[in-house]
C-alpha cells in the first residue's frame, strides 16, 4: 500500500510520478491524503491537468485509488484524470476548471463523496463536466453528498459512459444536488443495471434533457428526491430494452416540476409523488449555499465559482 500526503502545489505536481511508480511496482492500492485548503492558484507553479492515468493505454491498471481530503481541498482551475481498478474521491472541490474537471476510468467501482464542481467549462471535444467510464462489466457507481452545478459540457453535467466491454451494475445517488447548465443532459447514462437515487435534487436547468439513458435500467427507484424538470419526459431512453425491464419507480414523496401524470414512458409514480414548481429555486439555493461555503473558506475562489 502506498500513502502520500499532499500539502501544497509542489506535492500535487509530484503526484503523477508517484502514481506511475506505484503502478510499475505492482502496488495494489494508492492513497492520497490532502490537507484542507486550496491548490493551483499560482499557475506559475502548477497548471494543466493532474493525471493519474497511463498514456500508453486507456485500460485502467489493477490498483485501488483513494484521493481524500482531511476537510475540503479545492482545486483551482485544475482538472483531474484518474484511472484504476477502483477510484474514490472524497472531500474535493473543483473551481473554474477549463476542461472536464473530473475524468475517471475504472474497472470495479467509482465513488464520489463530498465532491463539488462549480464554474467549469469543458471544451467542445470533451463529453461531460464529470466524465465517468465503466471499463469492465458490473462497475458500481456511487455519488454521495455532491454538488455539481454552474458548469457546462456538450453532452452532460454528469456523464456515465461505457468502455469497450463495460457498463455500470448500479448507480447510487444520495444527498446530492445536480443542476444542468447548457449540456444536452443533466445526467447521461450509457448503461446501468439499477438506479437507486435517494434524497437528491436533480435539476434540468438549461439542459435539454434531465436524465438520458442509452438503454433503460433493469430496475430503478427514485426515493424522496426532487426532479426539477419543466417538461416531459422525466427519463429519456434512446434504445428499447432487449429484455424485460421494470419502469423507473418514483416513490416516498419524490417531487416533480411537472404533474406526475405527465412524467412520460418508462416511469411509474406512486401516490406520494407530487408536483412542486419551486424545485428550480430550491436547487439554486442549495448551490448558492455550497458556493458561499467555498468562498468563505477561501475568498480567492470567488471569481472561479460561476
Amino acid at each position: 500500500m502506498t500513502e502520500i500526503a499532499v500539502t501544497d502545489d509542489s506535492g500535487l505536481a509530484a503526484l503523477r510520478t508517484a502514481y506511475l511508480e506505484a503502478v510499475a511496482s505492482g502496488a495494489t492500492s494508492f492513497t492520497v491524503v490532502f490537507h484542507a485548503g486550496t491548490l493551483g492558484l499560482d499557475p506559475s507553479v502548477l497548471s494543466g491537468e493532474i493525471s493519474l492515468a497511463r498514456t500508453e493505454t486507456s485500460e485502467p491498471p489493477p490498483i485501488d485509488l483513494v484521493l481524500r481530503s482531511e476537510g475540503v481541498t479545492a482545486f483551482a482551475r485544475l482538472p483531474l484524470a484518474v484511472a484504476g481498478r477502483s477510484v474514490t474521491l472524497e472531500g474535493l472541490a473543483f473551481a473554474g476548471a477549463l476542461g472536464s474537471p473530473i475524468r475517471i476510468t475504472a474497472s470495479k467501482s467509482i465513488a464520489l463523496r463530498r465532491v463539488t464542481v462549480l464554474g467549469a467549462r469543458a471544451a467542445e471535444r470533451q463529453r461531460a463536466v464529470v466524465d465517468l467510464t465503466a471499463w469492465s462489466p458490473d462497475v458500481a457507481l456511487g455519488v454521495e453528498a455532491a454538488t455539481l452545478a454552474r458548469s457546462s459540457a456538450p453532452d452532460a453535467l454528469l456523464g456515465c459512459y461505457a468502455g469497450p466491454n463495460g457498463w455500470f451494475s448500479e448507480f447510487a445517488l444520495s444527498d446530492s444536488t445536480l443542476s444542468g447548465d447548457g449540456s444536452d443532459a443533466t445526467v447521461a447514462v450509457a448503461a446501468a443495471g439499477a438506479l437507486d437515487w435517494r434524497g437528491s435534487l436533480v435539476d434540468i436547468g438549461s439542459a435539454r434533457s434531465l436524465v438520458r439513458m442509452d438503454w433503460p435500467p433493469k430496475s430503478g427507484t427514485v426515493s424522496g428526491c426532487g426532479l426539477a424538470v419543466d417538461r416531459p419526459p422525466v427519463l429519456e431512453v434512446r434504445n428499447p430494452a432487449p429484455i424485460e425491464v421494470e419502469p423507473l419507480r418514483l416513490v416516498a414523496g419524490t417531487r416533480l416540476g411537472i404533474s406526475p401524470a405527465t412524467a412520460g414512458d418508462g416511469v411509474a409514480c406512486d401516490d406520494t409523488v407530487v408536483e412542486d414548481p419551486e424545485l428550480g429555486e430550491e436547487s439554486a439555493r442549495s448551490v448558492a449555499r455550497t458556493r458561499a461555503e467555498l468562498e468563505e473558506a477561501d475568498p480567492r475562489l470567488g471569481p472561479l465559482l460561476g
